[in-house]
């Protein structure tokens, strides 16, 4: 996606979360049908920071790292619902009489973090240039190409002693 578009995967990041944040701050305070309408455009990012941080994480990884990268995030993925669930329900239960969009203030409160935190990483990329959009010097690219290298090399190997 950082590709196609010609930006850094933080930005993304930044960008989508900021809009899942407004977009609850508003969805807590929808008091009219037509706004149920209207606050989905602006939710219109909504999951673009999760795609974005599994992006990132894959660039920052070797390939033979990727799997135990994806196996600890399919636990998280997992474990969370165990964890959140119970917390949204209680909340509601808490506050359906007085404010029933509660709960999705509690989205913006969790959502805030993320929206620093690819903040931070946008500008600290910027000094230190960690993340590279441009696929040929990607890290990814790097691990292929090495993959590739070693691959050729067994092959040759094997076939030397045959």
């Amino acid at each position: 996606m950082s590709v196609k578009l010609k930006m850094h995967d933080a930005a993304i990041g930044f960008i989508g979360s900021s809009f899942d944040l407004i977009a609850a701050v508003c969805y807590s305070f929808v008091t009219q049908p037509w706004q149920l309408y209207v606050v989905p455009v602006i939710d219109i990012f909504h999951g673009a920071a999760f795609t974005v941080s599994t992006s990132m994480a894959s660039k920052l990884v070797d390939n033979s790292e990727l799997a135990q990268l994806n196996s600890v995030r399919g636990m998280l993925e997992t474990l969370a619902p165990i964890i959140i669930y119970p917390l949204y329900n209680q909340l509601y239960k808490l506050t359906f009489e007085t404010l029933p969009g509660a709960f999705f203030l509690l989205t913006a409160v969790i959502t805030v973090p993320v929206v620093i935190l690819f903040g931070l990483t946008y500008k600290a990329d910027q000094k230190n240039n960690i993340f590279k959009n441009n696929e040929d010097n990607s890290v990814a690219q790097k691990n292929k190409d090495e993959c590739n290298n070693t691959v050729k090399e067994e092959s040759i190997k094997t076939i030397d002693t045959v």
